[in-house]
């Protein structure tokens, strides 16, 4: 096979659940740990300062006073950061390169578009990883960063099955 032409129609790209997926597969479960344990040091560490600075007389008649400040600050940080998110994710889904459908060229050189999906192409050699989902496969070029190839999208008679025998070769090839 001398190219793969595939469609991508970015208004069927789950560009949320892809970034979950690949931050999960980043970072693992260790971080969400790493915060549990922050803020149960928090909590007790603030346990310890209010029973310092107000005496033990203090703390256990109002001990939930310093709780509620600090379930609401937990809160206020949450909605924020998610607030943040899909402002960004809604930044990047509205870039008009990822409005309308577009095409990517798979070659035994690397990876390229016609349409301004990329810049110029991405060689083999830059490809860090092939990954499959439910119904897309990503090419990796960085943890984060990826090109989708959707299912939906690949041309008539090729299976996923077949694309992935062929990157894989292309990508031995060019190794």
């Amino acid at each position: 096979m001398d190219e793969i032409v595939i469609k991508i129609d970015w208004t069927q790209i789950n560009r949320p659940k892809i970034y979950r997926q690949l931050t999960k597969r980043y970072y693992g479960t260790a971080p969400r740990l790493i915060i549990i344990a922050a803020a149960m040091a928090l909590l007790i560490l603030s346990f310890i300062v209010m029973r310092a600075t107000f005496g033990p007389s203090f703390f256990p008649q109002n001990g939930a006073n310093y709780i509620f400040p600090l379930m609401c600050a937990g809160i206020g940080m949450r909605v924020l950061n998610n607030h943040w998110r899909k402002k960004l994710l809604h930044e990047l889904d509205s870039a008009p390169v990822r409005q309308g459908i577009r095409s990517v060229i798979l070659t035994p050189d690397g990876v390229t578009s016609p349409s301004s999906l990329i810049l110029g192409s991405i060689n083999w050699p830059e490809i860090t990883e092939v990954v499959e989902l439910p119904d897309t496969t990503l090419i990796l070029f960085s943890p984060l960063e990826y090109i989708p190839l959707p299912d939906n999208g690949l041309p008539s008679g090729l299976t996923r099955a077949a694309l992935l025998d062929q990157i894989a070769e292309w990508r031995k090839a060019s190794a």
